[in-house]
């Protein structure tokens, strides 16, 4: 059985995801095989470490898109290699390091156009909340001053993210195309309305387990008046739960909703 899950042309594209026999050695010996390596994912490979980092730069230097979620042996060590690989736009990080390593890499690669930082607090579940929540607002300055390029942030799954985290992005960032916030529990009508006013371009919106029926902060009336001033079919807004509430509040024929 081979040990890579997908591969593309030219091995260009290369996806192990969930493979529990890939090794560093292993993993090293496919990229120096292939040369115009451009995207990489090892999501939830369970003997993927911080060596992976050290040669991804050396065998890797034209890698545009890594994905490393889930691989619980990464340390906050991947800051160093992402700033070693300038031509990186896609990263995803999540539930395996630290909101304030977020930061950083933000800081170190301002060009990044896609983000991916879920269920961060899923590996420092023994964290006080007041720690969390300060690593949080390190992070909000960092995206507000640093992710100016992001068209895709993914932050799903942070139960201390607040309104006043996201609106300063969002009012200084109109390109944004996708923004993924669900179980955020104190995220309110307040992002919405940000979101219609400031991102003409936004096509995604995935706020399960936040929005309607009582799931917490977001109404009714927000929903309503987003789609009021976004009535077109370009907005995919994503539910969970409270499907039947948002069929009944828009017109269905002119937006695109989804349950996932």
């Amino acid at each position: 059985m081979s040990l890579i899950t997908k591969i593309s042309a030219r091995n260009s594209t290369l996806v192990f995801d969930g493979n529990d026999r890939i090794t560093v050695p292993a993993l090293k010996k496919v990229m120096k095989a292939s040369p115009q390596l451009s995207s990489l994912s090892v999501r939830g490979c369970r003997f993927i470490n911080t060596q992976l980092l050290h040669h991804i730069p050396v065998h890797a230097p034209h890698l545009t898109a890594l994905y490393l979620s889930k691989c619980r042996l990464l340390a906050d060590d991947i800051l160093s290699a992402v700033r070693n690989l300038p031509q990186l736009i896609i990263l995803d990080v999540s539930s395996c390091i630290s909101y304030q390593t977020a930061a950083s890499i933000l800081e170190s690669r301002p060009t990044l156009q896609e983000f991916y930082v879920n269920n961060l607090l899923g590996s420092f579940q023994h964290s006080r909340p007041d720690i969390v929540r300060t690593q949080l607002q390190t992070f909000s300055r960092s995206l507000q001053l640093f992710g100016n390029t992001l068209r895709v942030l993914s932050i799903q799954e942070s139960s201390l993210l607040t309104d006043e985290m996201l609106l300063p992005w969002i009012c200084g960032n109109p390109r944004i195309e996708m923004l993924r916030v669900s179980t955020c529990r104190y995220i309110t009508d307040a992002t919405l309305e940000a979101l219609a006013q400031r991102c003409r371009g936004l096509i995604a919106l995935d706020i399960r387990d936040v929005a309607l029926d009582g799931c917490f902060q977001v109404t009714n009336a927000a929903i309503t008046s987003f789609y009021r001033r976004n009535p077109s079919e370009r907005v995919t807004i994503s539910f969970k739960q409270c499907f039947r509430t948002i069929h009944s509040l828009v017109d269905t024929s002119l937006v695109n909703i989804t349950e996932l």
